[in-house]
């Protein structure tokens, strides 16, 4: 017994430091885009595009980074016809490392200005496409912990390093595909959410007694964790309510190890930093959810949680009910066409 459990230990040593050496593996810019194209991240070959060959309308320009809530409600052609040089960069998911990775590629460009996208409660985990544009080493310059997440990262990244060996000997030759050069070649970076939200759903986002239920919930930690119908009420059940909402909330939600919350921060302290070197502004965009539509009354409120990185200033509206149509979103968290041209001028008035 004692032999075999060493000779799992050995093994195991051995595949851990394999796939540790193949997560240091750096891949082209042709593999990244093989890997995206057909896939919802298909705006990282855009991206890459762009910063590779069109380098002249980077410099001088604002650059809009984040998930798929920038991607979609901020129209970037709108700006730039309002005299604003301006590029939508945003890709589907949330992660400020990807934010990090794209502008170490922007820095020697110089753009006017970065914003990234403001959570609306902080990110946590890794984007999806992490292990395809970071090495090992690079993410934990940029402000990764031994987490979780780091784990999966490396296990990961192994895997697409066997994918790499055999794309450098037998190339993709669909990258040429007419298609995707139409793509990647189009000038201008917003790509719509098509959906339509269900009748259903608009109506509990936006009602008094649904939709203020979900509000509720994101500002617990500003009304003493307790929802309105629980206030006043000093009941052992409640007690305990707001024990575990307290424990959930800033202890497990907030695990850097289980949920890659600290790092995630510390990404954007690293965007910050960068920006900072090169004499770049930076700040921050929040986009709205739908459940912002309404003022509701009775408990205090934010749209979001505040959190120290936002000193560099957060580009965000008095009230969002300007949104309150159906005909607007696409679901619960993204708004379409109508709702990012509307959403779109009214951040005009905010930028003038």
């Amino acid at each position: 017994m004692r032999k075999f459990l060493v000779q799992l230990a050995i093994l195991s040593s051995f595949v851990l430091l394999t796939c540790f050496l193949l997560s240091q593996v750096t891949f082209s810019d042709e593999f990244i885009v093989h890997k995206t194209k057909d896939t919802a991240y298909k705006k990282i070959g855009w991206n890459l595009n762009l910063i590779k060959n069109h380098q002249e309308r980077i410099k001088g320009s604002t650059i809009f980074l984040g998930s798929s809530l920038v991607q979609g409600a901020l129209n970037d052609s709108l700006m730039q016809n309002n005299g604003m040089n301006v590029i939508n960069m945003g890709v589907p998911h949330n992660g400020n490392e990807i934010g990090v990775y794209f502008i170490n590629r922007l820095m020697e460009l110089k753009p006017k200005e970065v914003v990234l996208l403001k959570g609306k409660t902080p990110f946590q985990g890794l984007h999806k496409m992490t292990p395809l544009l970071y090495t090992s080493t690079g993410l934990f310059r940029s402000g990764q912990g031994f987490t979780v997440d780091y784990i999966s990262f490396v296990f990961k990244k192994a895997k697409l390093c066997l994918e790499y060996f055999f794309f450098q000997i037998f190339p993709d030759k669909k990258n040429s595909d007419k298609a995707y050069e139409a793509f990647l070649y189009r000038q201008y970076g917003v790509l719509y959410a098509h959906d339509t939200i269900p009748q259903q759903v608009y109506d509990e986002a936006i009602s008094r007694r649904t939709g203020s239920k979900s509000d509720e919930y994101y500002n617990l930690y500003l009304n003493d964790y307790l929802y309105r119908s629980e206030s006043g009420n000093p009941s052992f059940m409640n007690k305990l309510k707001v024990l575990k909402r307290k424990f959930v909330l800033n202890v497990w939600m907030q695990s850097d190890l289980l949920k890659n919350t600290k790092s995630q921060e510390r990404f954007v302290d690293t965007a910050i930093q960068l920006c900072e070197q090169e004499g770049i502004k930076i700040s921050k965009l929040y986009v709205p959810k739908l459940v912002d539509v309404n003022q509701y009354e009775g408990y205090t409120r934010e749209f979001y949680k505040k959190v120290q990185s936002d000193s560099v200033g957060v580009y965000d509206m008095d009230t969002y009910q300007f949104l309150k149509s159906r005909n607007h979103w696409a679901d619960f968290d993204h708004v379409d066409q109508s709702g990012a041209d509307l959403f779109t001028k009214k951040l005009l008035e905010e930028f003038k």
